[in-house]
């Protein structure tokens, strides 16, 4: 018999169609995390679903996020059919083209959240997985409602109940959800919630059961914080000195833990109001030493490191950009900013396109390019990165950098430094 299309064991019977098959141990699996109904007879079937026998249980595989049964103990009749809507089968494409292992994310924590979670977490929660459901289909999203009901209950939260302790994970949980879901659908920075929430929450939201390493939630909230205060010369919620290994690239996990120590101390840097020679000079000495080394132990294939390694120094050269801006050094911020195109024209020459999280050193680059065919090359660039044309975030960068080109060509000393403070947050981590 044919093997399961999750796991090597053989296949059960299912009533969905044979190339949807999974084992026993998978279906089961899958059936605990979705709403389980009894089949009832229809003159029309859905190609989404497949009816069985009268009282048969028919497994409904749709767009939306799974709900599990017993999150809706607790919850009131209103919010009981709010997430019984949100099960429903809707055809619709995704505008956005969001990679669906983001929604698996958000999907296993807000799970997790609300079988778990208080009663005083139960709407922000259920409202912002409406929200994404809405996202998820294409359908309109009631943003304004939607945000405003979350950050209200956020910022009741954190001015009642941020100490107890029992909150602090689900609160975690939500504001990165909160954050998500501004970036996707809005393009808008939610900095001021996960800002906040970061500089109250205690250490173990953020870390692991050792202590030591930070989860995939924390990792990307402490990033966000991280970039979004090297552009705005703030210094981060968080101090970024984890004891990872220098330069060790395993994906964009790697790269970020290992470059946040170093972006944390351009970040002091440029916040201080008087720039040290001796600092400056060692922290240069820092990002310069620091290289790329990718695992030759996790088999990763020729494409994947070139997308690593070119993605890795992009990072190191914006930090030097960054930092010869502390100084004003134009020609060495030129060269920077041409070894960054070079870097990403390489990727697409041998891969075909660059990665998403390469956004942001394009971005600055494009800010330090003077000679309109380079600013040519790298639009092309940025058109290479999947759903570029799609995604807010993207579209606001480019059309930040137009404009920037405008001015510098009507005042040849302008600083973008400058420019960003004026224009309103957003972040630029996809």
């Amino acid at each position: 018999m044919p093997a399961c299309d999750r796991c090597s064991n053989i296949k059960a019977k299912c009533v969905r169609d044979a190339s949807q098959d999974k084992c026993e141990r998978c279906r089961r699996l899958l059936l605990s995390c979705t709403f389980l109904k009894p089949a009832k007879p229809r003159g029309r079937r859905s190609h989404k679903s497949r009816t069985g026998t009268a009282g048969e249980l028919v497994w409904v595989q749709n767009n939306t996020l799974p709900v599990m049964r017993n999150a809706l103990e607790g919850l009131s009749p209103p919010e009981v059919d709010l997430l019984r809507a949100m099960t429903q089968v809707t055809d619709g494409p995704n505008p956005l083209a969001i990679a669906p292992s983001r929604f698996r994310e958000v999907q296993v924590s807000i799970k997790t959240e609300l079988e778990r979670s208080p009663a005083l977490l139960q709407r922000p929660l259920v409202t912002l997985w409406k929200a994404y459901g809405r996202l998820r289909m294409g359908q309109a999203v009631h943003n304004d409602t939607d945000v405003s009901r979350i950050s209200d209950a956020m910022r009741s939260l954190r001015i009642t109940e941020l100490h107890d302790p029992e909150l602090l994970a689900s609160i975690f949980v939500l504001c990165r959800c909160l954050v998500d879901y501004e970036l996707l659908y809005n393009g808008r920075s939610a900095h001021i919630i996960y800002r906040n929430v970061l500089t109250r929450l205690k250490q173990s939201p953020l870390y692991d059961a050792s202590g030591s390493m930070l989860t995939h939630d924390g990792l990307s909230l402490v990033w966000m914080d991280a970039i979004e205060s090297l552009l705005r010369r703030r210094v981060p919620a968080l101090p970024c000195t984890f004891p990872d290994g220098n330069g060790y690239v395993d994906g964009f996990t790697g790269v970020a833990k290992t470059l946040l120590p170093l972006i944390y101390e351009i970040c002091r840097l440029g916040a201080a109001s008087n720039v040290e020679a001796v600092l400056f000079d060692q922290i240069k000495r820092n990002v310069t030493a620091w290289s790329p080394i990718y695992p030759t132990e996790e088999g990763l294939s020729e494409a994947e490191i070139i997308l690593l390694c070119t993605h890795a120094n992009m990072y190191k050269l914006t930090l030097l950009l960054i930092l010869q801006q502390y100084q004003d050094t134009v020609p060495a911020r030129t060269a920077e900013a041409a070894d960054i195109l070079q870097y990403a024209r390489l990727s697409i020459q041998k891969v075909g396109y660059i990665t998403p999280y390469s956004m942001m050193p394009l971005f600055i680059a494009g800010l330090e390019l003077g000679l309109e065919d380079d600013q040519e090359k790298l639009l092309e660039c940025m058109a290479s990165i999947p759903s570029s044309a799609k995604h807010k975030p993207y579209i606001r960068m480019i059309d930040f950098m137009k404009h920037f080109w405008i001015r510098r060509r009507e005042d040849s000393a302008a600083s973008w430094l400058l420019l960003l403070d004026q224009m309103p947050a957003f972040n630029i981590t996809p």
